[in-house]
C-alpha cells in the first residue's frame, strides 16, 4: 500500500500510469492515503448548493448525515453531492492557488442531480498532477467509516466535458486507504478523453457496505472542465 508521501508526492509519473494499468487488470489499485499523513485537505462542505473555492484544512468529524444534512441513503438512486463533500484536494491542489472548484456551470447535464462542478486546475506545481476526492464525512481520509450503501448499489454515473475537449482525466470511485478505515472498493477507475459535449460515463462498483471516497478525479495537466449529475444507481 502506498504511504501518504508516495501516494501523493510521486505525481503523475506514478499515479496516472498506475491507474491506467490497474483499469485493465484484476489487481486492486493502491489506495490513496491522506496528504502528509494528515486528515486530508480541502474546504468543501459538501451537499447540495455547496461551493468549494480553494484547498485548505479539512474536517474529520463523524456524522450520521451526509454533506447536505440528509439522512444516510436508504434507496437508489441518490446524488453523490447530497452525502459526499469535494474536500480531498490532492497533489498540486493541496497548495493554495493551484486548484479551485465551484458549483456554477455554464450548462447542466443529465438529470441534474446534486451539483454541477466547475474544476479549474490552473497551475502545475511540484506534484505534477491534481485532483479532488468527494469524501464522507467531509475530509475523511480513513479516520471514520464511509457512507453506508443501500442494497443494490452497483454503479456510479456522471457527466463530464470541457469547453474545447481533448483533455485527459482519470475518474475514480473508492480507493481511500491508509487510515484506521479504508475503502474495500479499490480498483474502479476510467481514463477519459473529454469532449466539448456533456457525455455520460459509468463506473461499476460491485457490492460494498460502505464507501469513503464516493468519487474522485485526477489529471496530469492544467485544465478546466465540468462534472454534473453524479449518482449512485442500481444495476438497471
Amino acid at each position: 500500500m502506498l504511504t501518504p508521501k508516495t501516494a501523493l508526492v510521486a505525481g503523475a509519473t506514478l499515479l496516472l500510469p498506475l491507474l491506467i494499468f490497474n483499469a485493465a487488470c484484476d489487481e486492486p489499485v493502491e489506495g490513496f492515503a491522506a496528504p502528509n499523513g494528515a486528515g486530508g485537505s480541502g474546504s468543501g462542505t459538501g451537499g447540495a448548493n455547496a461551493t468549494t473555492t480553494s484547498s485548505s484544512g479539512g474536517s474529520t468529524s463523524t456524522t450520521t448525515t451526509g454533506g447536505g444534512g440528509a439522512p444516510v441513503p436508504s434507496s437508489l438512486p441518490f446524488a453523490v453531492d447530497d452525502y459526499y463533500a469535494p474536500s480531498g484536494f490532492m497533489g498540486d491542489g493541496e497548495m493554495p492557488g493551484n486548484l479551485s472548484a465551484s458549483t456554477t456551470c455554464p450548462v447542466r447535464a443529465g438529470e441534474q442531480a446534486g451539483d454541477c462542478h466547475t474544476l479549474d486546475y490552473g497551475n502545475a506545481a511540484g506534484a505534477g498532477f491534481a485532483g479532488i476526492y468527494w469524501q464522507y464525512p467531509d475530509g475523511n481520509w480513513g479516520t471514520s467509516q464511509g457512507l453506508p450503501m443501500p442494497d443494490g448499489a452497483a454503479r456510479l454515473t456522471f457527466y463530464a466535458w470541457s469547453d474545447g475537449g481533448g483533455e485527459t482525466v482519470t475518474f475514480i470511485a473508492g480507493g481511500i486507504a491508509g487510515g484506521a478505515n479504508q475503502d474495500t472498493l479499490t480498483n474502479t477507475e476510467i481514463v477519459v478523453t473529454l469532449t466539448d459535449t456533456p457525455t455520460e460515463y459509468e463506473l461499476p462498483i460491485g457490492t460494498h457496505d460502505r464507501i469513503i471516497g464516493g468519487f474522485a478525479w485526477t489529471a496530469a495537466a492544467p485544465l478546466v472542465f465540468y462534472v454534473d449529475d453524479l449518482q449512485y444507481k442500481p444495476a438497471n
